[in-house]
């Protein structure tokens, strides 16, 4: 079993093997405690979670890949149950239409945005998107508390 408890984890699912080697260096950057786990392709992404052996607290899908292209992967994610509260960013390097992006937040996309080039850009959003994640956890935590 993968699910790790004590760091939570960050799983990238994208063809680019140049993207997630700039995605490792910025969490190293952040010293982020996030374990990196990565699938080359939608379909792979979508088999190594469907078991519920990894949870991740993050997913970032590609929006543009082979055999299992963000779109059709989003919607196999969303309907494991296990996954159904971990948030989903997809990010690209094309321009999406407004359709395109309401329909992917429609199907349970957190948001869509574009893959950052430079290394600054892509720590800050790695830092947001932590920080987002860790201020839901908190806030969950803290009504649980109340109740």
């Amino acid at each position: 079993m993968i699910t790790i408890k004590q760091n939570p984890t960050c799983f990238l699912i994208d063809d680019d093997i140049d993207d997630r080697d700039f995605l490792l260096d910025a969490l190293a950057k952040l010293d982020s405690k996030f374990t990196f786990l990565w699938a080359k392709d939608g379909a792979e992404g979508v088999r190594m979670l469907s078991s519920g052996e990894i949870i991740p607290q993050l997913i970032l899908l590609d929006l543009n890949m082979p055999k299992m292209a963000g779109p059709e992967c989003l919607v196999r994610l969303r309907k494991l149950p296990h996954l159904l509260a971990t948030p989903i960013y997809i990010y690209t390097t094309a321009q999406c239409s407004e359709l395109l992006i309401s329909n992917m937040i429609s199907a349970g996309a957190r948001s869509v945005f574009m893959k950052p080039i430079r290394m600054n850009d892509l720590v800050r959003m790695m830092k947001n998107l932590i920080d987002q994640i860790t201020h839901d956890k908190t806030r969950k935590l803290a009504s649980k508390k109340v109740k």
